[in-house]
């Protein structure tokens, strides 16, 4: 079982791994071509917020509902159809409501931001609301070929994106031409030739004008369900916006620093484990009773591939700084890439889990902690931040990482109480020793 597991997940790796590389590769050319600045701080937060909205908005219907509701279902593209334009209407009323308020959007989560910055990072961003919708549908196409096992297309997307974007960054270098238009063109090209690349073979042509269609009938059904998933996957994921909102009051080019320090544990999570997540809900939708099985085997395997990646960098760590972060020099780069790092096993916990509570119809215990985790983010953040920086904002994000996976593993009984509680010594710990040695340094 495990095997055909692993066997379908590297589908997904395999062709998300060349895109993560190309990614890396991206967000090095345009802080050593381009710097550190407010312009690349616009253009990595801005991208960095549509994929927030994407996260948090879309996948939630296709990962949390279609996945599971089109398990047993023998015609999975007309039920897919009808179920989208479903839910286009949430769509296309969200994006007009993004752009009227894109402003008071902005500045509540960058309030350290002058009048000058804010007008430049809204101007930005709408621009990139169009682009939402398209990449509203290309998630459609890639999960409707995830649903129906074709892995390996499915995970061309990030390799399109982003050979695009470093295209479009190597372009205007050499002509000088600016390089945030450059940018959302290689996006909305990217995204339309990724939409067109996932659609193949899905049905002709001439009908993908009825997916971009809208159905009023039986929204409210497939809305209520995942009202309490969307209000979890807010909170998994604003936390990093809560830290953003305090760098933002640090100087110019802060911003792209954490941006680009977030990156290592980004790759984790979008090359070896979202494949995984992925088609972990896909299995259990199938098989109920495998979750604690996959779930123990999985988090173990996370932990001895965070730990390598984890020994590598602290070993190499002057060369990838030097080679990554160029000019910016930060005191405590190594310790921050570290905690965002060992961050990812707790967060791969939690998207588990999510996966579990979803099929379990658990999701009241998951949305209270999730926003308990919030609270608690944004208040230790408050304490540390005037004292500690950006060090204490990457304190503050494990730690409440920590606290929403293990009180998640309680309630869902997947380990003994000993066991929990061993883990509960272990994560004190590991806390206590990483504030040690941040001393020394």
């Amino acid at each position: 079982m495990i095997k055909t597991f692993y066997k379908k997940a590297s589908r997904l790796v395999s062709g998300t791994l060349i895109g993560k590389l190309f990614g890396i590769i991206k967000i090095v050319l345009l802080v050593r071509l381009f710097g550190f600045n407010e312009k690349t701080d616009i253009i990595l937060y801005c991208l960095s917020l549509f994929w927030f909205f994407q996260n948090t908005l879309i996948d939630p219907f296709f990962q949390n509902y279609i996945i599971k509701e089109s398990a047993h279902k023998s015609d999975k593209v007309d039920f897919f159809r009808i179920e989208l334009q479903r839910f286009n209407v949430y769509i296309y009323t969200f994006a007009i409501i993004s752009y009227f308020f894109s402003e008071l959007l902005i500045s509540i989560l960058l309030p350290g931001l002058s009048v000058t910055s804010l007008d430049a990072y809204v101007t930005f961003f709408r621009y990139l609301i169009p682009i939402i919708i398209l990449s509203h549908f290309t998630q459609a196409f890639t999960n409707l070929n995830i649903i129906q096992e074709k892995y390996f297309r499915a995970s061309a997307n990030l390799f399109i994106w982003n050979l695009l974007q470093i295209f479009a960054l190597l372009y205007s270098y050499f002509t000088g031409f600016e390089v945030g238009k450059s940018i959302l063109i290689s996006v909305f090209l990217g995204y339309l030739i990724s939409l067109f690349t996932q659609y193949y073979d899905i049905s002709s042509i001439s009908s993908l004008v009825h997916f971009f269609g809208v159905r009023k009938d039986g929204f409210k059904k497939i809305i209520k369900p995942l009202i309490s998933f969307f209000f979890i996957t807010l909170f998994s994921r604003i936390n990093s916006y809560i830290d953003y909102g305090f760098i933002s009051g640090l100087e110019s080019g802060a911003i792209s620093f954490y941006n680009i320090a977030l990156k290592p544990g980004e790759i984790l999570m979008s090359v070896f484990f979202a494949s995984t997540v992925t088609v972990f809900f896909n299995e259990v939708s199938k098989n109920p009773k495998s979750y604690r099985h996959l779930y123990k085997n999985l988090t173990r395997n996370c932990l001895w591939i965070v730990l390598l990646v984890l020994l590598l960098y602290n070993l190499l760590d002057n060369i990838v700084n030097t080679i990554i972060f160029k000019d910016y020099s930060y005191k405590y780069t190594t310790v921050i890439v570290s905690l965002i790092t060992i961050n990812v096993f707790y967060l791969y916990k939690v998207f588990l889990q999510v996966k579990v509570f979803l099929f379990e119809s658990k999701s009241s215990f998951l949305l209270l902690i999730s926003g308990a985790s919030v609270a608690i983010n944004f208040l230790l953040n408050s304490l540390l931040f005037e004292s500690m920086g950006m060090l204490g904002v990457a304190y503050s994000t494990l730690f409440v990482t920590i606290l929403l996976a293990r009180f998640s593993e309680i309630f869902l009984k997947i380990y003994t109480l000993r066991y929990h509680l061993l883990n509960l010594v272990l994560d004190t710990s590991l806390l206590l020793l990483l504030i040690i040695l941040t001393k020394f340094i």
